[in-house]
C-alpha cells in the first residue's frame, strides 16, 4: 500500500515537470511567432518606406522635367549663370552658341538636377532632358528622360496640302538628299546621302504616278505618309490608282523598297509665328530682274506679294532673309535664289488661304536654294520647266508632268522650324547612371 501511495506521487511530480515543460514549450513558441511577427511587420514597414522614397524620388524627377518643359515653351532660357539658396542654373555652349542648361533645385523636401541640350544642337524643336530626383531622407535616386518637342513645319520632305501628282518616268536620282549643316553646301553627288534616305514625302490628298515612279520614288526615300486615312486599304485607295502599298522586294542595287503608311489624323501644320519686328517688303515685293543680281541684306521682311526675278544672293555669310508674304507668291523661269547656300538661310513664308484655294503664281523653271512654308502655292509645271528645289517644301499642290522631278532635300532642315508649342514625348525612366536607355 505504502508502495502504490508512493508510486503515485512520483507520478504526480512527473506530471508537474511535464506541464512545465510544456508551457515552457509553448511560451517559447509564442515568443518566436511574436518575434517572426515582428520582424515581419518591420520588414513590411520597410520596404514601405523604400517604396515610398523611390516615389518621392519619381515625382522629383518628373518635377524637372515640368520645370524643363515651362522653361522652354516659355523661352526663359538664359544665357548667364545663376546662383541662389534653392539652386543653381548654368548654361551651356558649344561653340559660344547656347544649346541648353544645367540646372539643380534644392528647396525644403525637394530635389532634382537637370541636364538639358538640344538634339541636335543648333535648333530648338527638340530637347532632351535627363531629370534625376532625390528622396532627401533615404538618399533614394530615380532618373527620368524625355524629349521636349514641338511640331515641326517639316515633318516630311515634301508636303502637299491638295494632291501629289508626278507623271513620266523619274531619273533614278531623283529626288535625292543632302546635309548642308556640314561641307556638303552645293548638293553635288559626292554630298548625296545613301539610299534610301529616311525622308518621307506626304500629302493630305491623292499620291498620283507611274508605276516606275512609285518604285523609283520607294527605292530611296523610306516612305509615304498619307494623312488622314484611317485604314492601309484607305491609304491604297488614295495612292497611284490603289498601287502604292505593293512591296517590289529587292531593286537591282539591293535596296527594299518602302511602303505607304496610313496616317489617321489629316496635317495640320502652323503658318510660323511672324517676329514683332519686320522691315518692309525690298522693292515694294518685285525683287530682281531677269539678268540682274540682286543682294538682299538678311533680315525679317512682310511682303503682300513677292515676284523674284534673275539672281538674288544673301550679302554675308551668316544670317538669313525671312519673308512672310500675305498673297501670292512668283518666280519667274530662269530665277536663282540663294545659289549653293544653306537652305535655311532663305525661307519663304507664305499665309494659309482663308478658303483653301490656291494664291496667283507659280515657280516653273526656277531654281530655288531655301524653305518654302507656301501653302497657297500650286506647283504645277510641265516637262523640264519644273522647279529645282533645294531645302523642304509645303506646297498647296505639286502636278508635275516629265521627268523632271528636280527635289533635293536638305536634311538639316527638319528641325528648322517648329509651331512653337512643346511636349513632352519618349518619356522613358533610365537608371541614375544612364545618359539615355
Amino acid at each position: 500500500m505504502r508502495a502504490l501511495i508512493m508510486r503515485k506521487t512520483s507520478g504526480g511530480r512527473g506530471g508537474e515537470e511535464g506541464s512545465v515543460i510544456l508551457s515552457v514549450l509553448v511560451a517559447l513558441v509564442g515568443t518566436v511567432a511574436v518575434v517572426g511577427l515582428l520582424s515581419s511587420v518591420g520588414s513590411g514597414l520597410n520596404q514601405v518606406r523604400r517604396d515610398q522614397s523611390r516615389a518621392t524620388a519619381f515625382q522629383h524627377s518628373n518635377a524637372g522635367v515640368d520645370a524643363a518643359l515651362y522653361r522652354i515653351d516659355t523661352k526663359t532660357l538664359p544665357v548667364v549663370s545663376s546662383t541662389t539658396s534653392t539652386g543653381a542654373y548654368t548654361p551651356a555652349f558649344v561653340g559660344g552658341v547656347f544649346v541648353g542648361y544645367d540646372e539643380v533645385l534644392d528647396v525644403g523636401e525637394i530635389r532634382y538636377e537637370l541636364v538639358v541640350r538640344q538634339d541636335p544642337v543648333g535648333q530648338d524643336t527638340v530637347w532632351k532632358v535627363r531629370s534625376t530626383g532625390t528622396e532627401k531622407r533615404s538618399g533614394q535616386r530615380r532618373q527620368a528622360i524625355a524629349d521636349i518637342a514641338a511640331t515641326r513645319t517639316f515633318e516630311n520632305g515634301f508636303f502637299t496640302l491638295n494632291q501629289f501628282i508626278i507623271t513620266g518616268t523619274q531619273f533614278r536620282n531623283i529626288p535625292v538628299a543632302y546635309d548642308s549643316s556640314g561641307a556638303c553646301r552645293t548638293a553635288v553627288a559626292s554630298c548625296e546621302l545613301p539610299l534610301p534616305t529616311e525622308g518621307t514625302v506626304g500629302t493630305n490628298d491623292l499620291f498620283e504616278g507611274s508605276n516606275a515612279t512609285l518604285v523609283s520614288l520607294m527605292e530611296q526615300w523610306s516612305g509615304f505618309n498619307l494623312y488622314g486615312r484611317t485604314t492601309i486599304q484607305a491609304a491604297e485607295d488614295h495612292c497611284f490608282d490603289g498601287e502604292c502599298h505593293t512591296t517590289f522586294g529587292s531593286s537591282p542595287n539591293g535596296l527594299v523598297q518602302g511602303k505607304v503608311r496610313n496616317i489617321p489624323e489629316a496635317l495640320t501644320v502652323a503658318t510660323p509665328a511672324k517676329p514683332e519686328t519686320m522691315s518692309a517688303c525690298p522693292n515694294g515685293g518685285n525683287i530682281g530682274a531677269p539678268g540682274v543680281t540682286t543682294t538682299l541684306p538678311p533680315g525679317d521682311y512682310l511682303c503682300q506679294n513677292l515676284n523674284l526675278a534673275g539672281t538674288i544672293n544673301i550679302s554675308g555669310t551668316s544670317g538669313r532673309v525671312r519673308i512672310w508674304i500675305e498673297n501670292q507668291l512668283s518666280a519667274a523661269g530662269g530665277t536663282v535664289v540663294n545659289k549653293q547656300q544653306r537652305p535655311i538661310r532663305m525661307q519663304l513664308l507664305q499665309a494659309t488661304p482663308a478658303d483653301g484655294q490656291p494664291f496667283d503664281g507659280e515657280i516653273c523653271g526656277a531654281e530655288i536654294w531655301g524653305l518654302l512654308y507656301t501653302p497657297g502655292l500650286e506647283i504645277k509645271c510641265n516637262g523640264s520647266n519644273q522647279p529645282s528645289i533645294y531645302g523642304a517644301v509645303v506646297a498647296n499642290l505639286h502636278d508635275g508632268a516629265g521627268n523632271h522631278f528636280k527635289f533635293h532635300w536638305d536634311v538639316s532642315t527638319r528641325n528648322a522650324l517648329n509651331d512653337g508649342k512643346y511636349h513632352v514625348r519618349n518619356w522613358r525612366e533610365c537608371s541614375v547612371s544612364a545618359t539615355d536607355c
